[in-house]
């Protein structure tokens, strides 16, 4: 085969749609296999056209400034849009060569079909377009929902649970403290308002710190008693301090998977009421009835009945942490729905695991379960749901991470959240010692 025909042969055959056409007059006066069936014109229909008639009528004028300003050699025209014979237009890359063919100057053309990744890149775009749009909405809507939550009445304050970072904080907290937002969030509760002796209270719970925490060991709200602290006042009013007293209630929030994600740490300013109450409680009832004061009123109650109830609870709480220490006692709760479990540090110790490793779950729980023990244990708890009785209980061994088996006995008994939901409620004793005698 002669160079000649080789070249033939590879034009004829090459995968994608070449041509030849004049530079003058714009004729094809070649095309291969490829651009008859892209173009679904026969080889004759080809002949009697000229490269104008594959543009749209808006591109020609474009068409005719390119190839007057064609050059000898290649050349790369880029992207265009050629219309096929049923009316499809398509988007084309196009590779080009000068050439002399049966004595005209002309040039050769090799096309490449761009359409499917030109319409990637429109979807593509189009997505993203969608997503700029989902994530201004969705910043829009934050935005919106941050104004009105800092504007709802009350004065409180969201942290983060363990850490006690302030990411929230309500309008009114701000004025009731003299602070301003840029201020105080994204910092550490206790670096903003340190807790000193100064202000510590032996009849608070031992303090804020404490009352939080135990809102994070139990999953519940802790209710202080009046909490004494005094803020400090702006320079433009004066500076110093400014004796205060506060009635504090600091809750839960949980997340989907029954895990606290948040706290509320909510105040009132009950100082005008015990001021009064320092007085006289006489006076004070007298001031409360000028005043039309009924919510004062309230407060007062709720002073006194927080002291005896808090006196009551740290009573029970301190037997509770006795018993825990002598008997080696640990809590649990289970959310039934969720299959999560809710331990204090006492109980991650009681099983051997790590909190920050082990998240509490049903189904992690009966990985811990010794593999001889494990199906009696699932069989147990299920005839418990079954039955729609109150009480659980469940003795078993456990195999901790180090590979130590314990012998664990366990009660526990359907309760009711302050959420409305039904949990199991109850606590766990390692008996190993009594099990090696």
């Amino acid at each position: 085969m002669s160079t000649d025909d080789l070249h033939a042969a590879t034009f004829e055959r090459h995968p994608d749609p070449m041509w030849i056409y004049d530079l003058e007059t714009l004729r094809f006066l070649a095309v291969n296999d490829a651009a008859v069936r892209k173009y679904g014109y026969t080889r004759e229909e080809f002949l009697e056209r000229t490269i104008a008639d594959i543009r749209p009528p808006e591109d020609v004028e474009a068409l005719l400034a390119n190839v007057k300003a064609v050059s000898s050699g290649p050349d790369r025209a880029g992207l265009w849009r050629h219309v096929l014979k049923d009316g499809q237009v398509i988007h084309v890359d196009i590779n080009s060569h000068t050439l002399e063919y049966q004595g005209r100057r002309a040039e050769l053309v090799c096309v490449r079909d761009m359409s499917r990744l030109i319409e990637l890149e429109r979807e593509n775009e189009q997505l993203l377009d969608s997503e700029r749009r989902a994530r201004g909405e969705a910043e829009a809507a934050a935005h919106h929902f941050q104004q009105l939550f800092e504007a709802v009445p009350g004065k409180f304050i969201v942290l983060t649970p363990g850490t006690y970072e302030i990411l929230a904080v309500s309008d009114e907290y701000l004025e009731v403290t003299m602070t301003r937002r840029d201020e105080i969030k994204g910092r550490n509760l206790f670096e903003v308002f340190p807790e000193t002796p100064a202000n510590a209270n032996p009849d608070d719970g031992d303090g804020l710190r404490k009352s939080l925490d135990r809102v994070v060991d139990y999953g519940i709200s802790d209710i202080m008693g009046i909490h004494p602290y005094p803020i400090r006042r702006p320079t433009s009013q004066g500076g110093g301090l400014e004796d205060r007293y506060w009635s504090v209630v600091n809750t839960p929030v949980r997340g989907p998977d029954g895990a606290i994600t948040f706290i509320i740490h909510r105040v009132e300013d009950v100082t005008d009421v015990l001021q009064s109450k320092a007085a006289s409680e006489s006076d004070a009832l007298h001031r409360l009835e000028e005043r039309d004061a009924q919510l004062e009123f309230d407060v007062l109650l709720r002073f006194r009945e927080l002291q005896a109830a808090n006196a009551a609870l740290r009573e029970q709480e301190a037997n509770l942490r006795t018993a825990q220490k002598l008997l080696g006692l640990g809590l649990w709760k289970l959310d039934p729905d969720t299959g999560m479990l809710d331990w204090p540090d006492k109980t991650f110790a009681i099983y051997g695991v790590d909190p920050r490793e082990f998240t509490p779950s049903f189904e992690a729980y009966v990985e811990l379960v010794h593999p001889e023990d494990r199906e009696q244990m699932v069989a147990n708890y299920e005839a418990f749901a079954s039955s729609g009785g109150p009480i659980l209980e469940f003795e078993h061994r456990i195999v901790t991470p180090s590979g130590g088996i314990h012998h664990l006995r366990g009660i526990g008994e359907e309760t009711s959240g302050s959420d409305g939901k039904k949990y199991l409620t109850g606590i766990v004793q390692d008996v190993t010692d009594q099990h090696e005698f």
